[in-house]
């Protein structure tokens, strides 16, 4: 026997849907766009069954559904909604008019046809379990009427559990999905750390390299051209011999640029290794650097901090203060005695770092190139390679910190270092 089946179903494509999926299995189909269409046809065809959605213009589907449940004409046809079931309201108010079953959206053919099948073959049973009077249902807002039948309330809370293990289901095969996307992805992560470390390590042999192999010749012009100035010194003009001079300069600069810029790529690259550092030995290290220019100009090193420990990499820590100290010493008037102040501090558990220098300060203009590479003060008293606050910037940034200047020209500059809870109990 062919059954009929009434839908009532607002979007096109899955009214369309629905249609052709019953179809193709044996039913004989009307279907309606809203539930007031739906409601019409019922005065002309007597379905076994209605399938209607609930969110739909003019009549939703509890009023379809309510309006059938109330006809004795058309009580005995099944209603099934098409709902989410989103939460305990939607139970409740298909109980109230009357539903026989539910079938979550999305939902599959198979489950579809399932469900279809089972409302079907339950119509027909017994009606001796009709309630003689109605029960009152509160949600807390509003009390509902429920007039269903055990059995149809039975079938219809089966649809809320077959709903909600089905969702369950699709949980799980989702939660199984993700942990094996996520387990892939990790994989790949660590495939691609692999082969970047490899590339990063390849890069710097191929920088040591290439510098080796720069620095050879450079050095080969210095040692040739001083030989020039010392073994023809008398041959020479001054012309001659000051050209010699600036040829040398240009190689020692070419040599130390070259030599800065393989720290600017350790700083990239080397693996940043926290660990406890005390501060007061790490300065006193990089002061010892320093100790023969410091001798030489009568610098006069004041450093002002307690015992501090703090948890990060010492050398990305011991760069960004051989830098800073380096500058301290170099840019100062010729004449003056070089005066460079270090100072530490916990300020809620980030540590403070300060060195301060009398110099000659930077401009205004400079402040927001200096820490850019190869930016540098335009003056040929104080050569340089602009690489210097490049490291320091670079470094920082690594450590998760912050690097802060201030600076008046002829009055000096002072660099503020913050490494973010970087402070140990």
């Amino acid at each position: 026997m062919q059954h009929r089946i009434l839908i009532a179903e607002d979007s096109a494509t899955q009214r369309e849907g629905l249609r052709h999926t019953l179809t193709k299995h044996g039913y004989d189909v009307i279907a309606a766009a809203d539930g007031r269409e739906a409601w019409n046809r019922l005065a002309e065809v007597t379905p076994a069954l209605v399938v209607t959605d609930i969110l739909m213009p003019h009549m939703d589907g509890y009023a379809l559904c309510r309006a059938i449940k109330a006809d004795p004409q058309l009580a005995s046809i099944p209603v099934v909604l098409l709902t989410s079931l989103s939460d305990r309201k939607d139970v409740i108010a298909a109980l109230e008019c009357g539903a026989d079953g539910f079938i979550g959206k999305p939902f599959a053919d198979d489950y579809l046809l399932s469900r279809i099948g089972d409302v079907l073959a339950n119509r027909n049973l017994s009606e001796r379990d009709k309630h003689e009077r109605g029960v009152e249902i509160s949600d807390g807002e509003r009390t509902y009427l429920i007039n269903a039948e055990r059995r149809q309330i039975l079938d219809l809370l089966l649809s809320v559990y077959e709903v909600a293990m089905r969702r369950n289901e699709e949980l799980a095969k989702a939660q199984a999905s993700l942990r094996s996307l996520n387990a892939q992805l990790e994989q790949k992560v660590r495939d691609r750390t692999v082969k970047l470390e490899e590339s990063n390590k390849a890069l710097e042999t191929f920088c040591y390299s290439v510098a080796h192999d720069l620095r050879a010749p450079l050095r080969s012009i210095q040692g040739y051209v001083s030989l020039l100035g010392e073994d023809y010194a008398n041959d020479l003009d001054d012309a001659a011999r000051t050209y010699a001079t600036r040829a040398c300069s240009a190689a020692g600069r070419m040599d130390r640029m070259i030599l800065d810029l393989l720290a600017y790529g350790r700083v990239s690259h080397a693996e940043a290794k926290m660990e406890r550092v005390h501060l007061r030995e790490e300065i006193d290290h990089v002061l010892a650097e320093f100790a023969a220019e410091i001798a030489s100009k009568r610098a006069n090193v004041e450093v002002r901090t307690d015992d501090l420990v703090l948890k990060t990499s010492r050398v990305l820590l011991g760069q960004i203060l051989s830098n800073l100290v380096s500058n301290a010493l170099k840019f100062v008037r010729e004449g003056e005695v070089p005066r460079v102040e270090l100072e530490a501090r916990v300020e809620r558990g980030d540590v403070v770092v300060v060195v301060r220098d009398h110099g000659i300060g930077i401009d205004l203009a400079y402040r927001d190139k200096i820490f850019n590479l190869f930016e540098k003060l335009e003056t040929k008293e104080f050569p340089g390679t602009g690489i210097g606050l490049a490291i320091v910037k670079k470094a920082t940034d690594r450590l998760g910190g912050e690097i802060r200047i201030e600076s008046d020209p002829g009055s000096g500059s002072c660099f503020t270092l913050i490494l973010t809870g970087a402070a140990t109990s």
